[in-house]
C-alpha cells in the first residue's frame, strides 16, 4: 500500500534533503530517467541506508512514523531505566497517556547515556514525529540500519 507511492524529483527536492550530496542533478541521476519512483524503489535502492531512512520517513503519514519510532525506541530501551509510563507509550502507543510520558523522569532521561533512547520517546511522541524520525532513528539505532529498512517495509505493508 504505502510502498506503491510514486514520489518525483520535485517532491524528494521540497524535502529539503542533504547537500552537497543529494543536488536535484544527482537526485535526477539516481532516478535514472524516470520521472517518478515508488518508495519501494528508493528502499531497494543502492544509496545509504541512512539516507533512505531519513527519506522514506517524509512520505509515510504520521501514524506510521509515529509506530515506526516506538519500533526504534524499543531496540534500545534496555541500555537506560525506562520508567514504566514511558515503556508503557512505547509498547501500546496510547496516546492518552502522553503528558505523563513526556514529564516522566524528565531530569534523569535527559542525563548522558539515556539521551538517543528518549529522542525516540520524543520524536514518538512529538506532534511533528516526521520532522524528528531522522534524528530519532540515527541517534538510536546507527548500527542496525539494516534491520530498520525491513522493519519500514514490514510497516508498509501493512
Amino acid at each position: 500500500m504505502t510502498l506503491n507511492r510514486y514520489i518525483t524529483v520535485a517532491d524528494i527536492m521540497a524535502t529539503k534533503p542533504c547537500r552537497p550530496h543529494y543536488t536535484k542533478e544527482k537526485v535526477e541521476q539516481l532516478f535514472s530517467g524516470r520521472k517518478r519512483v515508488r518508495l519501494s524503489t528508493v528502499l531497494n535502492s543502492g544509496i545509504p541506508h541512512e539516507d533512505k531512512i531519513w527519506l522514506v520517513t517524509r512520505f509515510l503519514p504520521g501514524d506510521t512514523n509515529c509506530k515506526f519510532a516506538r519500533w526504534c525506541a524499543l531496540q534500545v530501551v534496555y541500555s537506560w531505566d525506562c520508567p514504566a509510563i514511558v515503556m508503557q507509550y512505547l509498547e501500546t502507543g496510547d496516546e492518552s497517556i502522553i503528558d505523563a510520558v513526556l514529564t516522566a523522569d524528565g531530569n534523569a532521561v535527559r542525563s548522558a547515556g539515556r539521551a538517543a533512547a528518549m529522542n525516540a520517546v520524543w520524536a514518538a511522541a512529538s506532534d511533528a514525529v516526521s520532522d524528528t524520525a531522522w534524528y530519532t532513528l540515527h541517534a538510536a539505532l546507527a548500527g542496525a540500519s539494516a534491520a530498520q529498512i525491513e522493519k519500514l517495509k514490514e510497516m508498509m505493508n501493512q
